[in-house]
């Protein structure tokens, strides 16, 4: 992943700009989704009612084992389940 692509996203994403940092992450391809792209589109994709995706991200999170201790990220997929 490109460390500039990288850096933006993260900045946009502490800039509360959920739209911005959601479409420049969905620029990545599967092999570059690291946890922490990972965890920003499951936010991101939350905050913009988007709970498909939030649910598509949140999954591969928790199936890679780095989600299990985070209640923030597991309430936000048992809201995405709740509202789908």
């Amino acid at each position: 992943m490109s460390l500039e692509l990288n850096q933006k996203i993260i900045n946009e994403f502490n800039n509360l700009n959920f739209h911005k940092s959601y479409n420049l992450s969905k620029k990545l391809d599967e092999k570059q989704l690291n946890e922490d792209i990972l965890k920003i589109l499951t936010i991101s994709s939350f905050k913009i009612q988007n709970y498909q995706e939030t649910i598509k991200y949140g999954l591969k999170l928790y199936e890679s084992k780095k989600l299990e201790n985070d209640l923030q990220l597991l309430n936000i997929l048992g809201i995405s389940h709740s509202i789908k």
